[in-house]
């Protein structure tokens, strides 16, 4: 289970993207059916647990109502995603272009666009550098590291895996050495392709 910021906000931001991802996904795969969307609710529910114990405790006064009510924001939030992704397949697309092509073109951008809501996490992470600030980065690497494998960059996933794993260890050395490498792929990520597109 990929653990969240402790930053409220980005937490949220790291949720929403995550949701957009997987419901992405399940259209990009074929027909997003019932069964899906039941997996992807369920991982919802698992990850709003996760961060509640991650946060709370499992013992503490009043874990289950925060978990049913951050579930059910969720669950709303991944409505109203797989909606307009649904309304994307009803509109009109150009000569030549077909309504598959039109919807995985919205798709990649909009997965890009929320690479780039984490572009301020950049400027801070070259601030916690010059600060030495190592759990800043090790949080930073463990995020990308879960959101690159759920893409399928694999070998980004691997490099952020290695700085966490550097952080982890206190190897500021060997962690700080990676960070430009790291902040070129993320910037790189942030920029949307427009192959196939006019």
């Amino acid at each position: 289970m990929m653990q969240f910021s402790s930053d409220s906000r980005t937490a949220e931001q790291e949720m929403h993207a995550v949701i957009y991802y997987l419901t992405a996904f399940g259209y990009v795969d074929g027909d997003f059916d019932q069964s899906e969307r039941a997996y992807v609710k369920d991982y919802i529910q698992k990850l709003v647990a996760f961060r509640a114990r991650d946060m709370l405790g499992d013992e503490a006064s009043g874990y289950d109502d925060v978990v049913v009510r951050w579930t059910k924001h969720f669950h709303e939030i991944f409505a109203q995603i797989d909606q307009s992704i649904h309304d994307w397949y009803t509109e009109s697309v150009g000569d030549g272009e077909t309504t598959e092509q039109f919807v995985i073109a919205k798709l990649k951008l909009r997965c890009f666009e929320l690479f780039k809501a984490f572009d301020e996490a950049i400027g801070l992470r070259d601030q916690a550098q010059q600060q030495s600030d190592l759990p800043a980065l090790r949080r930073l690497a463990h995020s990308l590291k879960s959101v690159w494998r759920c893409l399928g960059f694999d070998a980004d996933s691997g490099l952020a895996a290695q700085v966490e794993d550097c952080a982890a260890r206190q190897q500021a050395d060997a962690a700080w050495a990676h960070w430009p490498t790291l902040r070129a792929r993320l910037l790189s990520h942030a920029q949307p392709s427009t192959e196939g597109r006019a």
